[in-house]
């Protein structure tokens, strides 16, 4: 790792990737937030339409209508369910057909989300709320399975993981082109090096970045102090007296 190229790339390798894991989550965590919202907002509709069909009679007894809701709550394990509690009373929907699901009576009248396993192995996202009628208490839950929403949440950060690998091996290549080029005067220099070493130059020449010129500059400071002490050396040795 003592190569400065090797550092370099190295350092941008691991700085880009935590940077596109970052982008990961937080794009992933987006996506499913949003998509989870718009799925509660469905199931508070579906709460207000399965609302409208309560009716209590003078004694206090329950009589249910579901001709507002999606026929999807009529057909067996559609993944989308209801439940209604009215004291010891519950009715589900018979979308649920011989299950049923756990419903957690909220606080007051805010609305309490869960997930929780449904019927065939779906995961449900339920939404509990409760509501007031005819001087008659009861909660309304509403289920839907998110398993397709899980699937499809999966496919979107495998393609993301694959295009955030794709994004980051092009930008190490193009990184290592680039430090190659600005690398290049230093082979310059090398050159020169061994030109001066050749006698065929007595100063270093550089055209090149801003970083390295400081460098050339003592270097030719150097040579010119050691060809003065030479010189210096060669004219005392010329004046000494020979015995």
């Amino acid at each position: 790792m003592n190569s400065l190229r090797n550092r370099l790339s190295f350092g941008l390798i691991v700085s880009l990737m935590v940077l596109l894991l970052a982008q990961w989550w937080l794009s992933s965590r987006a996506i499913e937030n949003l998509l989870e919202k718009q799925l509660l907002d469905q199931l508070q509709l579906d709460s207000e339409a399965l609302l409208a069909g309560v009716e209590f009679d003078a004694a206090g007894a329950l009589a249910l209508s579901t001709s507002g809701l999606v026929p999807a709550y009529q057909q067996p394990y559609s993944g989308t369910y209801f439940a209604l509690q009215h004291q010891a009373e519950v009715r589900y929907s018979r979308s649920l057909w011989d299950a049923d699901f756990n419903i957690t009576r909220p606080e007051g009248s805010s609305v309490f989300i869960t997930r929780q396993p449904g019927p065939d192995g779906q995961h449900l996202l339920v939404h509990a709320r409760n509501y007031e009628k005819d001087n008659q208490q009861f909660t309304i839950a509403i289920a839907r399975d998110i398993t397709p929403l899980r699937n499809n949440l999966k496919q979107y950060q495998l393609a993301n993981a694959g295009f955030s690998a794709l994004f980051l091996l092009a930008l190490v290549l193009i990184q290592r082109l680039i430090v190659i080029n600005t690398l290049k005067p230093l082979n310059a220099v090398q050159a020169a090096l061994a030109r001066l070493q050749q006698g065929e130059i007595r100063q270093l020449e550089f055209q090149g970045p801003d970083e390295i010129k400081p460098l050339v500059d003592e270097l030719n400071r150097l040579l010119t102090a050691i060809d003065q002490r030479l010189k210096r050396s060669r004219e005392a040795w010329a004046i000494w007296p020979t015995p």
